[in-house]
């Protein structure tokens, strides 16, 4: 039966829902703004002691190992960003694609852009291997994945749009930040915000 009860019913679900999300959003964005002003003002402390704290070096790194990545995840040569991760990552990632490509498929990644990045979380350690910081990450793509055999999209869309991901980065044995980690923005719980 879809009586007017019934349509008005079905509206109010999807706008409680909407709001929901979007409250969520919000949220985690404040949360995300607040703890990148505190991870700055950190950074700057830090940085007075220890060049390797200088966050515009930093966040120049962070940005390039953003697009090499992604073109390096995209193209199927992971070798290509090797320099850009720890080890484990690396060989993480290495492995999907090595399974991807026995399965004949191919994660297409289009218009790849980073819209925004803000570090969320510090933390140094009188060990310097130890040493971390979490950014949040804005990016806009297209991202589907294909078959290599018939060239059919097997899943994804082929229109741009937004994701939300955390990346971690350590220091690697040449002082440089290295990507070791990623989280979807659904995983943010784990990240200890500034």
């Amino acid at each position: 039966n879809y009586g007017p009860t019934s349509i008005i019913s079905n509206i109010l679900s999807y706008i409680i829902f909407i709001f929901i999300f979007c409250a969520s959003a919000i949220v985690l964005y404040v949360k995300v703004v607040r703890a990148s002003f505190n991870s700055k003002r950190y950074l700057k402390l830090l940085d007075d002691k220890d060049i390797a704290w200088k966050y515009k070096t930093i966040e120049k790194q962070v940005v390039e190992t953003f697009y090499v990545v992604q073109e390096a995840w995209t193209n199927n040569k992971i070798e290509q960003a090797k320099d850009y991760m720890d080890q484990d990552l690396y060989e993480q990632f290495k492995i999907k694609l090595e399974w991807m490509d026995m399965n004949h498929r191919r994660n297409v990644l289009k218009k790849i852009r980073l819209v925004n990045l803000k570090p969320v979380s510090v933390y140094d350690d009188k060990d310097d291997k130890k040493d971390l910081i979490w950014f949040y990450i804005k990016g806009k793509m297209i991202d589907y994945i294909v078959d290599t055999e018939t060239n059919e999209m097997i899943s994804g869309v082929k229109r741009n749009h937004s994701f939300i991901e955390f990346w971690r980065f350590v220091k690697n044995d040449k002082d440089r930040w290295v990507l070791s980690e990623i989280l979807q923005e659904d995983e943010s719980k784990k990240i200890n915000f500034q």
